[in-house]
């Protein structure tokens, strides 16, 4: 049974595991993991962990992401010079970026690695998208 002081933690403070998970929108064993190695702070009552607010968030605000991938010092995807990922110009060219890899495979979608990256220059998008489907798919 939990006790006065832990249900007011609980309420307050902490959150148990699957809340966590659910807030983060992983499964719980992610953040067993993350606990684990160390890269999420927690503590135990008992035998269940519980993890404070302030804590998720910083874990939530250092979870990698391929936006702040680096290759040799320099982003490898730069909207703002046109460089983008297949995932994004799936979105923009309102494809699906699976096939967008199988047009990159056959070469008729220019685009080039950085690192283990794809990375794809929004122009030779726009001219593969005019090139091959004859329409105005892209979008702003």
């Amino acid at each position: 049974m939990k006790t006065e002081e832990t249900k007011n933690l609980t309420q307050n403070d902490s959150l148990t595991i699957t809340e966590a998970a659910t807030l983060s929108n992983v499964c719980r064993q992610a953040i067993y993991v993350a606990l684990r190695k160390g890269r999420m702070k927690g503590y135990r009552i008992g035998h269940q962990w519980m993890i404070k607010k302030e804590d998720l968030q910083e874990y939530r605000k250092n979870l990698y992401s391929r936006a702040h991938s680096k290759y040799n010092g320099e982003y490898v995807y730069q909207p703002e010079k046109g460089m983008i990922s297949i995932r994004e110009a799936g979105i923009i060219a309102n494809m699906d970026y699976l096939k967008l890899y199988y047009y990159v495979n056959l070469g008729r979608l220019k685009a080039f690695r950085k690192g283990c990256a794809w990375v794809i220059n929004r122009s030779d998008l726009e001219e593969f998208v005019e090139k091959y489907f004859n329409t105005r798919r892209l979008k702003a």
